[in-house]
């Protein structure tokens, strides 16, 4: 899992506990080996072409919340 963009919800920190409890790899970077980017507001552009170009399943935060709550 990687992360792009700002968090209104939490922090990047606390993704990133909340993440590791659940028992994901968080990672600065998207690569072939990422499944998730969870995307905020004000994205990185490397983040998201590499994304699209690996074919990464891209989550807005409030799909992440939801997917949390399941």
């Amino acid at each position: 899992v990687a992360i792009t963009g700002e968090l209104s919800s939490m922090t990047r920190k606390q993704a990133t506990e909340i993440l590791t409890l659940l028992g994901a790899r968080v990672s600065e970077s998207v690569t072939a080996a990422t499944d998730i980017l969870i995307v905020g507001e004000n994205p990185g552009g490397t983040k998201l072409s590499a994304a699209m170009k690996n074919g990464t399943r891209m989550v807005t935060e409030s799909e992440f919340a939801e997917l949390l709550e399941k």
